[in-house]
């Protein structure tokens, strides 16, 4: 069980490891920083179930989203963002956000959300949206090891 630098190691180490699979390595320095800042997001979201320091950035970020949605008047994405801020007040530590299957569904909404209603940003929401989630599989990676994530996720 690793604290917030081991997995923020973990996120680096899955950060380059996608880049370098999915032949990446000379996307433009911008586009390879926003991928790293998706996939460390991901790497503490699990987290957020607890006071941690993944949290704090995550209600940050949830802040920044909504003034950003309230600005656009957007706001089925801020009803989105404040439904994603009181998830983590109804749900006990490694529940549903130490679950695969959740990871997968908080990929896949912003991915089908933009592709919905900003069909011109899905591309780049689809790439930031992987790097996140491969970011916080490699936080349940980390905190459950590989044979009891398999167990976990799989019935295995």
């Amino acid at each position: 069980m690793p604290n917030y630098k081991g997995h923020v190691a973990g996120g680096i180490a899955t950060f380059f490891g996608l880049v370098y699979v999915a032949g990446k390595q000379h996307a433009h320095v911008f586009v390879l920083a926003q991928w790293f800042v998706f996939t460390i997001l991901g790497a503490l979201f699990p987290d957020v179930d607890i006071h941690s320091k993944g949290r704090k950035i995550f209600f940050r970020v949830l802040l920044a989203a909504l003034i950003y949605f309230v600005l656009k008047q957007d706001f089925q994405a801020c009803i989105l963002v404040i439904a994603m801020g009181l998830i983590p007040f109804c749900v006990r530590h490694r529940g549903i956000f130490h679950n695969v299957w959740f990871i997968a569904a908080c990929t896949a909404i912003p991915v089908i959300y933009a592709q919905m209603y900003h069909n011109a940003y899905s591309y780049y929401v689809r790439w930031d949206a992987l790097f996140f989630g491969f970011g916080a599989l490699s936080h349940l990676l980390l905190d459950f090891g590989l044979i009891r994530f398999f167990k976990r996720t799989f019935g295995l």
